[in-house]
């Protein structure tokens, strides 16, 4: 088992990250592999679905994703990959969830939800270097959409972040703006099952999750939330509220400047789902 040597300085968000090499990488690999054949067959259905389905994305390139998760743990690697998989097949079906993750694949039906905006990857990233996932429950319209077809959004938006490798090693930062929402269209329970999905299915980690003037309707919701992840991710979790030049100032010392946040927030970044998806299309994404 190969040793993995972790920078021994936090980050700015208070993260050790491991010291990459193309051996340490391609060992962990190989550990990866022996402990996903280790896994009782009854815990990896999903998983041997997609081997004989779609081999073609369970590449080095997908797996090393996973290991990143976990910080090169290869055990703790193959169990989130089973479970994505698990997860996967839940939310898409067996039409869908072996086809690509793109736009036309396992989202060709997702493209009206997507408009919405209420999950995007805005387009610059943090002065640290880290992916920005822009959630805003404002936007959300359950009218519009399945509780599937909103995870397979969510999930959508996560593997857009996650095409930078940057993002893959050090992790995504999440803003969380509900300002002109209304709580009685909160979904708690897409909520919780979407927290499952970071803290154990997908191939990401967080580095923070900006909370920005939640007003005193969204305190209570947000403060369940907290609840639900647990202490490693509650303190990741911020919330920020007073003045919009009080907020920027608190914000700016995680990377986020008004180059890089959206108009609602105090930036200048434009959010343009539509554009965002023309893009995504024609780059066969």
């Amino acid at each position: 088992m190969a040793a993995v040597n972790i920078a021994p300085v936090p980050d700015e968000y208070g993260q050790n990250h491991p010291v990459e090499s193309p051996g340490l990488i391609q060992s962990k690999l190989e550990e990866l592999e022996a402990a996903l054949i280790a896994i009782p067959a009854d815990q990896k259905v999903a998983w041997n679905l997609a081997k004989r389905k779609c081999p073609d994305q369970l590449n080095d390139d997908f797996h090393l994703m996973f290991l990143r998760a976990e910080v090169f743990k290869a055990d703790l690697a193959a169990t989130r990959i089973t479970k994505y998989w698990q997860k996967r097949l839940e939310i898409c079906g067996k039409e869908k969830a072996f086809l690509p993750f793109t736009l036309d694949g396992a989202l060709k039906d997702d493209e009206m939800a997507l408009l919405l905006g209420f999950a995007i990857v805005l387009d610059k990233k943090t002065s640290f270097g880290r992916k920005i996932v822009l959630l805003d429950p404002s936007k959300e319209d359950r009218t519009k959409y399945t509780r599937n077809g909103y995870l397979r959004s969510l999930w959508y938006t996560i593997h857009v972040a996650l095409e930078d490798e940057e993002t893959q090693r050090k992790g995504a930062v999440f803003l969380v703006s509900p300002r002109g929402g209304n709580p009685k269209d909160f979904d708690l329970g897409a909520s919780r099952q979407v927290l499952r999905s970071v803290q154990g299915c997908l191939p990401v980690r967080v580095s923070a999750v900006h909370v920005f003037d939640p007003g005193a309707s969204f305190v209570f919701i947000f403060s369940l939330v907290k609840y639900f992840i647990g202490p490693r991710m509650r303190k990741r979790f911020n919330v920020h509220s007073g003045s919009t030049s009080k907020v920027l100032n608190e914000v700016d010392r995680f990377g986020l400047a008004k180059d890089n946040l959206p108009r609602k927030l105090g930036g200048y970044a434009d959010v343009d789902p539509k554009r965002f998806l023309q893009c995504r299309k024609a780059s066969g994404k």
